[in-house]
């Protein structure tokens, strides 16, 4: 992709960036540009089946977001030898997204727990590829920019875990919350959502919470496009809507999604249990909901492309 395209989409607060056009310099289906229409008319995607998990690991569980479960599955991949890496993404200070190829299993836990921020994951793509069979975790974004280049490229050899995901924020709310309630955001240890409020919690113990209606003004126009609540293109997608306290819900979106979460499960590193049928449909009402609303924003997108000559495939 071209700077001067990228520029615009910048500008048109299109760019998530996810660090696609970073990693393949010429990436045709930019993942915002191209979104498939089929995902505004039926977002749900091709579930095989859903299930209620967590991590068995205790160290795993006072550190995760929630259930512990992507931590728990990474760190098996790279010990089973399923795959050679892992595209993570920690934080640096300042809240600077770190996107990081781990290879050592020892160093996966450094990478537990959500970031609600705009990260360029997918920009250090190549550097994991190349050691063959690898592992990303991403939003679906993220992910639906892997599934394009795995089509372009041909051979690629992805184990595709995809968070469920509402929206992101920009990295500037943390700084005007920090300047409004008076903390430091390298004190941050967590953040989440919960209830329909955006919870931040600090090293002395502290948790701030704020209505996510008060934070709109920091979700970019590309998340208030994307239909996807879960990643489509994703073997599992993973997140913790309707969830008991400390698990999370996962959907099964592939064979190969299945294989990996039997594995951690007959090794022993997660239970899982059956999802309940009032839990699944709450999860896709919401999914529904979001596909609704992203549609209006998406049809001005794409006026917005054919004004400034950028096509969509």
């Amino acid at each position: 992709m071209s700077i001067e395209k990228r520029k615009i989409l910048t500008n048109l607060e299109l760019c998530s960036n996810c660090g696609a056009c970073i990693f393949t310099r010429n990436l045709s289906p930019c993942p915002q540009i191209n979104i498939e229409e089929k995902l505004y008319r039926d977002p749900i995607p091709d579930i095989k089946r859903g299930y209620i998990t967590r991590s068995t690991d205790i160290k795993i569980l006072e550190l995760a977001q929630d259930g512990g479960t992507v931590t728990s599955i990474v760190r098996q991949m790279l010990e089973k030898k399923v795959v050679n890496s892992a595209l993570l993404l920690k934080l640096g200070r300042n809240l600077t997204p770190l996107p990081v190829v781990v290879r050592d299993p020892g160093k996966v836990l450094e990478c537990a727990g959500s970031k609600y921020v705009y990260a360029p994951v997918l920009s250090k793509l190549g550097e994991a590829m190349r050691e063959g069979p690898t592992l990303v975790v991403g939003l679906p974004c993220h992910i639906r920019a892997v599934s394009a280049i795995e089509r372009e490229l041909g051979g690629a050899d992805v184990l595709k875990i995809g968070l469920l995901c509402s929206h992101n924020f920009r990295r500037e709310m943390y700084i005007d919350l920090s300047r409004k309630y008076g903390f430091n955001i390298d004190n941050i240890v967590k953040m989440g959502i919960k209830k329909n409020m955006f919870r931040i919690c600090l090293n002395n113990g502290n948790v701030i919470e704020v209505p996510l209606k008060e934070l709109e003004s920091y979700v970019l126009r590309c998340c208030r496009q994307c239909p996807e609540l879960i990643p489509t293109y994703a073997d599992l997608a993973v997140g913790s809507m309707f969830a008991p306290e400390k698990h999370n819900v996962v959907f099964v979106l592939s064979r190969r999604g299945e294989e990996i979460l039997e594995m951690c499960h007959d090794d022993g590193v997660l239970e899982v249990m059956n999802m309940e049928d009032s839990v699944r449909e709450k999860i896709l009402k919401v999914c529904r909901r979001k596909a609704e609303r992203a549609l209006p924003v998406r049809e001005e997108v794409v006026k917005l492309l054919k004004t400034h000559e950028i096509s969509i495939t």
